[in-house]
Order: structure tokens, then C-alpha cells, then sequence
């Protein structure tokens, strides 16, 4: 039951974020990375290149899982405190 649980919230961190990735300053962020990081692949071989896509694939998939742990664990507490205050 609490892993059903843990799923479901989970599922609903993108829609939950989406009104924050899809702002201005966000998407401005995001591309400043973006551009550094293409500058930077674009000065490498082409084995390095693939080599820190794998790298920084890897970052994001984890970076994704902390911030969907982080989402998860922030309604529960809340949920919790919640139930504290009644």
C-alpha cells in the first residue's frame, strides 16, 4: 500500500512542477546550461563527447530521482504535520 502510495504521488510531480518549468527565469537557466555544456562538447572529440553525454545523462537521471524523492517525502512530512495540528 505505501509503495502504491509512494508511486502515486510521485507521478504527480510533473504536473506539479509544471508551472514552474515552463517559466521564463527557468527556461533562461536552463538554456544558459545548455549552452555551456554544448560550447564545452563542442571543443571535444567525438568519443569524449559521447563519452560526457553518458556522464551528464547519468547526473540528470539522478538529479531526477532526488528531486521526485524530495516532492514524495515533502507531501508526506506535510500530510504528517497536517495530522499533528488537528
Amino acid at each position: 500500500m505505501i509503495q502504491f502510495l509512494k508511486e502515486q504521488i510521485k507521478d504527480g510531480f510533473d504536473q506539479a512542477m509544471d508551472t514552474f518549468v515552463n517559466t521564463g527565469d527557468y527556461k533562461a537557466q536552463k538554456w544558459e546550461v545548455e549552452k555551456t555544456f554544448l560550447d564545452l562538447r563542442s571543443k571535444l572529440s567525438p568519443e569524449l563527447a559521447k563519452d560526457l553525454n553518458g556522464l551528464m545523462n547519468a547526473r540528470d537521471d539522478l538529479e531526477a530521482e532526488l528531486a521526485c524523492e524530495a516532492y514524495y517525502r515533502g507531501v508526506v512530512h506535510g500530510v504528517a504535520l497536517r495530522d499533528d495540528v488537528k
